[in-house]
């Protein structure tokens, strides 16, 4: 049966928060072990509990010293290779969304010219046509004949491979 949500506040009993802290350190310890199994990664955890008085590491001291002077070591552009920050972040997911609405509004823009050209298709006179509806018209035109114009040359070369390849 699954446990329900744990509320995230201060354990104000210090046996309970003690017990907690063992638990849930032993239980990052795990995950750790498993990650660096798992990722072939180097990873290293520090804990500092102030009723303990000392600091707990793992895998342990020394290899965790070693991974730290190894980071230390490298140079501030090295070390920050991958790292992100939340600016960076914001901004790297800003540009996404922006070129995924770009592409909506191209998306919404296609469907308007096509039912645009329905209308005229079905008797809308060109002289009811704003003068942006034209011009977006004629832009939308010129693109698809460019477009029908390469599909059909790939066509075109795609039938000469496949007869030419039936004579050898």
């Amino acid at each position: 049966m699954a446990r329900g949500r744990v509320k995230i506040s201060w354990i104000v009993n210090k046996k309970a928060r003690q017990a907690a802290y063992k638990k849930r350190m032993q239980g990052l310890m795990k995950k750790a072990n498993e990650l660096t199994i798992l990722c072939n990664v180097a990873a290293c955890l520090m804990f500092y509990s102030p009723d303990d008085k000392k600091v707990v590491t793992w895998p342990s001291h020394v290899e965790a010293k070693s991974l730290f002077d190894k980071y230390f070591s490298l140079q501030p552009h090295e070390r920050n290779v991958r790292a992100t920050d939340q600016e960076s972040f914001i901004n790297e997911n800003i540009k996404k969304i922006e070129k995924k609405l770009a592409e909506t509004r191209k998306v919404i823009m296609e469907y308007e010219m096509d039912h645009l050209m329905f209308q005229l298709q079905v008797g809308r006179p060109l002289d009811d046509l704003t003068n942006t509806e034209v011009d977006k018209l004629i832009t939308y035109s010129n693109n698809k004949i460019v477009s029908l114009r390469r599909e059909l040359d790939y066509r075109k070369h795609c039938n000469r491979e496949v007869s030419t390849s039936h004579l050898l």
